[in-house]
């Protein structure tokens, strides 16, 4: 019995000590997420009301931001950083979708685009 419990913690502890070691993987090369466009196109897909963004001029897409349905119009601002997205339905609930561009104004690289804040705000109608 003795020698039981002796060979078993032996080798609970060859275990735990192996156990990392196991699971540990190599080195791995590292890709950057900033691209080397020289500019980025914004698109408003009608069909589900995504952003899409492309590099230029080679023509990659780089990712489809989940914007609200039926953008009608989309304005960048002075400094290049964010882009205002707007639907222009006739609804009484309307958003502002502010996009960051992913440009960096020091580098002249771009990163991903994300969305940074989505916000709901009243449409003016007749009489309002």
């Amino acid at each position: 019995m003795h020698k039981t419990v002796i060979t078993l913690a032996f080798n609970l502890a060859l275990l735990v000590a192996c156990s990392g070691a196991a699971w540990a993987h190599g080195d791995f090369a590292r890709k950057s997420d900033i691209s080397g466009a020289e500019a980025r196109l914004f698109v408003a897909d009608a069909t589900n009301g995504d952003l899409v963004a492309v590099d230029l001029p080679s023509g990659d897409t780089v990712t489809r931001l989940s914007t609200p349905p039926y953008i009608m119009s989309l304005a960048l601002s002075n400094d290049e950083q964010h882009l205002y997205t707007m639907r222009g339905r006739s609804t009484f609930t309307d958003f502002i979708t502010v996009v960051n561009t992913g440009m960096d104004a020091e580098t002249g690289k771009f990163q991903p685009p994300y969305v940074a804040r989505t916000i709901p705000v009243d449409t003016p109608g007749p009489g309002w």
